[in-house]
């Protein structure tokens, strides 16, 4: 790990953080939108000055904020208003496709998902039109589509397309509809995943749809300059997805579209995927289910009344949430051991196991707590047994929480010994340690509660993520976890080698003997935690950061730490691995 002198000496690379994004399908307010390039005062909102002219008088979500909106993108495209010529919302056309993204489903296989706005259901499945080169588009793939309600009643068709047999790395491009009448997308293109040599993978939690997160770094490294083959999102996307009846959600959505619709990625929950009325509704619906009908099939054949209808009426109870919205993730269903749950799941690719955990169920922020976090546990020892290291010889566990933080620093971590006090309970961190540098987050310390909704399967038990590490690291010391990261907290920390039990294990990541603990949730979100108090290990709370990992073989892994702000490397560490399996 490089020291901070190290870090500070580094070259700067090329400007990123958000981009701008010209949304040429969104319908302008009443009486249309100004041309951006006759509105010089509004020059400074966008981050490259060329697009001004390629905006024309389209909506626009600009780089460097929206001046309705300080920094944040959360409403959505906008314009500035023939009538008024003031800024003004635009909205999404009827019927149009957006929010189009690839999640990862296996080694060779995808899902196309999709968002379209409808005046009423559509009569026929959603179609992808895919094909090997530009402007070939002749094979059509259908699928299914889910009816998502907002907690306000706003109705969103959410379409899913499964794409099987792709061939390793090969390129695709596609274009999407909401059935062969449907209005047809831009065309779009992804790389497919794979099953073998050198693996590249973007990761970071908590981004957010503000000016500094990491969309343009993203879109860089993994469309333009295909150096990265995956993205991974550990939860807290957008904060918060329920936000103005989930327009939050739709304005996050529709911006990283032009990353997400060319990569394949796999999004994690988090916290603020609870918050804000929706309850991870809106994360449940939007990631895949094979087609399973809730009730008995209609005798009317029509499209219409095959759509899976989800979202308020079934979260009322936990088992509803997770039989019947717990939507699967596409790589819920096709993964080693398929979870059949987007809240939890695992995925092979290339030479490594990535094994996708949600530990909301022990911070009072999921619906299903004791059951979830039974059923998980369960889950993991299957997967985990599971894996074989002679193909993906690297395992990688992760989910929005971290399980480990230091506390302070001195004498306990001098000695080995992280003790295990209250900031275990990572929600207490994340809202008390703004203010106090997570140095001292008793509940004493603010009035502050974690939300814990009614699980009629649940005990009064109280959980922590004390809980979680003494449910997960056992398994994961059993079967030989390389790394676990996690988000949550807005920094950027590693420690000096692997921990287990609360205690240093070895020193360095050359052979460790135990698993490495890493915190990258720093991708953009609406504040940095302070790294005050963890001076006796690397942490860096500015400037905010994503990472890039790449597993070069069965023995070496990069582990480097980009900076949102200039793409340059803040720090940058290999782990070397002679033999991967069980710790003793």
């Amino acid at each position: 790990m490089k020291t901070a002198a190290a870090v500070l000496s580094l070259a700067l690379g090329c400007a990123a953080e958000f981009y701008d994004v010209i949304q040429k399908h969104h319908i302008p307010p009443s009486g249309g939108c100004k041309s951006w390039a006759s509105e010089t005062s509004y020059h400074k909102y966008f981050r490259d000055s060329e697009n001004i002219a390629k905006a024309g008088s389209y909506c626009v979500q600009t780089g460097n904020g929206n001046p309705s909106a300080s920094n944040s993108h959360s409403t959505g495209s906008y314009c500035i208003s023939q009538s008024s010529g003031k800024t003004a919302s635009c909205t999404s056309a009827t019927g149009v496709p957006e929010q189009v993204n690839v999640q990862i489903a296996s080694e060779d296989a995808v899902v196309i998902s999709f968002v379209t706005f409808e005046s009423s259901a559509p009569t026929e499945p959603p179609l992808v039109r895919l094909g090997r080169a530009s402007g070939e588009l002749t094979q059509n793939v259908t699928g299914i589509t889910h009816l998502h309600k907002t907690h306000g009643g706003r109705e969103i068709y959410m379409h899913f397309v499964e794409l099987t047999g792709l061939e390793e790395r090969g390129r695709y491009y596609y274009s999407v509809q909401a059935g062969s009448n449907g209005a047809v997308s831009d065309e779009f293109s992804f790389r497919a995943p794979y099953t073998s040599g050198e693996t590249r993978i973007a990761l970071y939690g908590d981004m957010g749809v503000y000016t500094y997160n990491n969309m343009q770094n993203l879109e860089k490294d993994c469309v333009k300059d295909e150096a990265m083959d995956l993205i991974v999102h550990a939860g807290d996307h957008c904060y918060n997805e329920g936000d103005s009846d989930e327009a939050r959600a739709d304005g996050y959505m529709q911006a990283f579209e032009q990353t997400i619709a060319n990569v394949p990625w796999m999004p994690v929950v988090g916290n603020h995927e609870f918050y804000a009325d929706a309850e991870l509704r809106r994360y449940l619906d939007q990631t895949w289910e094979k087609w399973a009908p809730l009730k008995e099939a209609s005798t009317d054949s029509t499209w219409a009344n095959h759509i899976l209808e989800h979202g308020e009426s079934n979260a009322k109870s936990h088992i509803g949430a997770f039989l019947n919205t717990g939507l699967h993730h596409a790589a819920g269903m096709h993964g080693p051991v398929p979870s059949n749950t987007s809240r939890y799941f695992s995925v092979d690719f290339g030479l490594v196991h990535l094994v996708g955990l949600t530990l909301n169920g022990y911070n009072g922020v999921d619906t299903c707590t004791t059951t979830c976090n039974e059923q998980q546990k369960a889950w993991l020892a299957a997967d985990l047994a599971a894996v074989d290291r002679t193909k993906t010889p690297w395992v990688i566990a992760f989910s929005h929480f971290p399980i480990y933080l230091s506390e302070k620093a001195g004498d306990e971590y001098d000695t080995g010994v992280l003790e295990d006090k209250a900031w275990l309970n990572a929600e207490e961190c994340e809202y008390c340690g703004h203010c106090l540098n997570c140095t001292d987050v008793f509940p004493q310390a603010r009035d502050y509660t974690p939300v814990q909704p009614a699980d009629p399967l649940a005990d009064d038990k109280k959980y922590t993520l004390g809980d979680a590490r003494s449910d997960l690291e056992p398994l994961f010391y059993q079967y030989g976890v390389d790394i676990y990261w996690a988000g949550h907290i807005h920094f950027y920390q590693t420690f000096h080698g692997p921990l287990k039990d609360g205690k240093l294990v070895s020193e360095g990541t050359h052979n460790p003997k135990g698993v490495i603990h890493v915190c990258s949730g720093n991708g953009g979100p609406p504040s940095p935690s302070s790294c005050s108090g963890h001076t006796d290990k690397l942490c860096i709370a500015q400037p905010y950061s994503y990472t890039q990992l790449v597993a070069h073989n069965a023995t070496d892994l990069t582990w480097k730490q980009i900076s949102n702000k200039d793409n340059s490397v803040i720090d940058e560490w290999v782990l070397h691995q002679d033999s991967h399996g069980p710790f003793v």
